[in-house]
């Protein structure tokens, strides 16, 4: 299963990143604040997930 070019363009519109033919991944919000400024999301807060570890 491959993704079309329309919702190809669709999903690079929305942030998203390609890989391979058939995946796309989006990096997360907190993600990139972490990397400016010492951040944390709610999952670090409460379940002690490392900003760069979460895959959501």
């Amino acid at each position: 299963m491959s993704i079309n070019h329309d919702k190809k363009h669709d999903l690079e519109k929305q942030g998203y990143r390609i890989v391979g033919s058939h995946s796309a991944v989006k990096t997360c919000l907190w993600t990139k604040k972490s990397i400016v400024c010492p951040t944390e999301c709610y999952k670090g807060s409460f379940y002690g997930i490392r900003s760069w570890r979460c895959v959501q």
